[in-house]
């Protein structure tokens, strides 16, 4: 007789939002930046975060010209304290083939000069004889993904949707939105242009596989469970936008399913070789573990090889960690979408020796629109 354990796993979702809407802001003398987008780690209320801004400098950038960042300082804003060159990757050049630009504290050569007010939240890059090429893809990486970075952007307190304006060259100019909001938020809508959605699912409900309890749109909660048994769940992804260069949605997990005694729940391997980005079948219960899967429910967004519907060959993944492992990309389209939904399927099972507790660990999606 299969000894029942009282294992208590309760894993927590954490969604979080972050919605880059560029707007393209011209005159009769100003050109429009294009491709404008900023990816950020973390949009959650007061978190440290790194930003990676990208666009396509029209007109290009002249010897001594300059790139200016402007984030919105109104009210309760970013805190740039800290961030210096060090903390800053330039590069530009042919799109896909940008070359990395040197940075310093005053501009010299090929050298560009960083300033950062932190009075104003206004970084600005200036050049020494360095160019830029009209039509040239220039991507400015700000924080820890930054080589050598060690200190981020501080987010602002209160939720809202903030500007970053960029002016590159004489004239050249965009503006992206950041929304940022409490991880815990499910449904958020940002300037009636993008919409992401967590759901719960019933027991019994899933459509690509038989689930064995029901989910909230914050929490998937497994229960006590019996050694070397699968036990599943299911949740559901819904995005709608009118960004015209679509979007992605990337889940990480901020760390190991951990008990109060510091116990973790090992991630497994599935029945092979799953990893974070590898996807292998996961049908024999006696190889323990915590991992995913995902499926389409409407349109085809979902990114799999063999979606949960394949069933015993469903591929399997397991979740990177938050600062450790690029996210993976689950769901993506590269246009306007209305209405895409995907299933995002749970799947466990804990060895005999696991001991006693209540193990949980926060799952985190980012959702990021293009313009």
């Amino acid at each position: 007789m299969m000894e029942r354990r009282t294992i208590r796993i309760l894993a927590i979702l954490a969604l979080v939002l972050t919605p880059m809407l560029s707007a393209l802001v011209g005159s009769a003398e100003a050109a429009a930046l294009t491709s404008v987008k900023d990816t950020v780690s973390d949009s959650g209320l007061s978190a440290n975060s790194n930003h990676e801004i990208r666009f396509v400098a029209t007109s290009g950038v002249s010897a001594a010209g300059t790139i200016t960042l402007t984030f919105d300082d109104t009210g309760d804003a970013y805190d740039l304290t800290g961030v210096g060159f060090a903390d800053m990757d330039l590069d530009a050049g042919v799109c896909s083939s940008e070359t990395s630009r040197t940075l310093g504290s005053t501009a010299s050569g090929a050298t560009w000069g960083v300033n950062v007010n932190t009075s104003t939240d206004v970084i600005t890059l200036t050049s020494g004889t360095d160019t830029i090429t009209a039509g040239h893809c220039v991507i400015i990486k700000i924080g820890t993904n930054a080589s050598g970075g060690t200190n981020q952007i501080n987010n602002p307190s209160s939720a809202s949707v903030y500007d970053l304006d960029i002016t590159s060259g004489a004239s050249d100019t965009g503006k992206t939105l950041l929304a940022v909001l409490s991880h815990v938020t499910a449904d958020v809508t940002v300037d009636e242009t993008l919409t992401f959605t967590v759901s719960g699912i019933a027991s019994g409900a899933c459509s690509s596989r038989t689930s064995d309890v029901t989910t909230t749109a914050t929490s998937v909660s497994f229960g006590s469970v019996v050694a070397d048994t699968f036990y599943e769940a299911c949740q559901g992804l819904l995005v709608s936008t009118n960004a015209t260069g679509g979007y992605s949605v990337t889940v990480q997990q901020d760390g190991d399913l951990t008990s109060a005694g510091l116990d973790t729940v090992d991630a497994g391997v599935c029945d092979g070789t799953c990893d974070i980005s590898t996807e292998d079948g996961w049908a024999t219960p006696t190889n323990n573990g915590f991992a995913y899967c995902v499926d389409d429910v409407a349109n085809t967004d979902a990114v799999a090889t063999n979606p949960c519907s394949d069933g015993a060959t469903a591929g399997y993944r397991l979740f990177g960690t938050l600062g450790t492992d690029t996210p993976e990309v689950i769901m993506s389209n590269s246009g306007v979408v209305s209405g895409s939904e995907i299933e995002v399927g749970y799947q466990i099972s804990i060895d005999g020796a696991q001991p006693a507790g209540t193990y949980s660990n926060e799952l985190i999606y980012v959702a990021t629109p293009t313009y």
